[in-house]
């Protein structure tokens, strides 16, 4: 037996090598199109997506746990330089005030912050009732009450902690 490698006749052929290499060339480029094709489908649908969300915005909403917020608007497509998007139909832009129990010397934490909040409305066949079943909606009043009510206990939190000056 020879250690030698032995290689078919077909493939000594420069023409051969030539063949594949076309050939491969030829079907990644078909792959390429097919991806375009595949990224533009992939942006209507988050256009599609985006349109369902629509109605939501400037709604006020309260959460089981008593946090307010406010829909600013849909989930954003965040288009990156490595050519991928980022985007998540799940992910609600809203202003949020939330009230947290830290059991420190405050008691409270007290957040008004533009955060996102988590719905499954944009699956659902009427995506603002799926929200609604997930959320509460409330008043504007209601909203900027609660607003004034998380303030007037930051200011309270705050006067005990320059009161006690640290004692």
């Amino acid at each position: 037996m020879s250690d030698e490698i032995r290689i078919p006749k077909a493939l000594k052929s420069a023409d051969y090598y030539m063949q594949l290499k076309e050939k491969l060339k030829e079907q990644r480029a078909k792959i390429k199109a097919e991806e375009a094709v595949a990224y533009e489908i992939n942006g209507e649908i988050q256009t599609y997506q985006q349109e369902r969300l629509k109605p939501l915005v400037g709604r006020f909403f309260k959460t089981e746990k008593g946090d307010v917020f406010l829909v600013t608007g849909v989930p954003k497509i965040k288009y990156r330089l490595t050519g991928t998007v980022d985007f998540n139909p799940y992910q609600i832009p809203t202003i949020i005030a939330t009230f947290e129990s830290t059991g420190d010397i405050i008691g409270k934490e007290i957040y008004i912050e533009a955060e996102t909040v988590f719905s499954r409305a944009v699956d659902a066949a009427d995506p603002e009732a799926k929200f609604l079943s997930e959320y509460t909606e409330i008043t504007r009043e209601e909203f900027f009450s609660t607003i004034q009510d998380f303030l007037a206990a930051m200011i309270d939190n705050l006067t005990d902690v320059i009161d006690s000056k640290g004692e």
